[in-house]
């Protein structure tokens, strides 16, 4: 899910004009897996979902210094539309 977001990054323009947020739309999300169609929204929810729960933890090497991060820091269904937004 995050190499299809990597994907939309268009690598000419300047990193401060890059979008933080990415769309996915449960066709591409059932293409790129090879889902059904029928249940690849709710598929590509569980996942968004998933990779928003998930963490990211660091530890400095004398161990004094500990960082929690997550993948993304926002997700957005768009209903009706078949698609979800993640921004990292």
């Amino acid at each position: 899910l995050l190499l299809l977001c990597i994907a939309k990054i268009d690598s000419q323009k300047p990193v401060d004009e890059i979008s933080e947020s990415f769309k996915i739309t449960a066709n591409e999300y059932a293409k790129t897996f090879n889902l059904d169609n029928k249940n690849a929204y709710r598929q590509l929810e569980a996942a968004v979902r998933g990779l928003y729960d998930r963490d990211i933890n660091l530890t400095n090497s004398d161990k004094k210094k500990r960082v929690h991060l997550r993948w993304v820091w926002k997700v957005e269904y768009h209903d009706g539309e078949g698609a979800a937004s993640l921004s990292f």
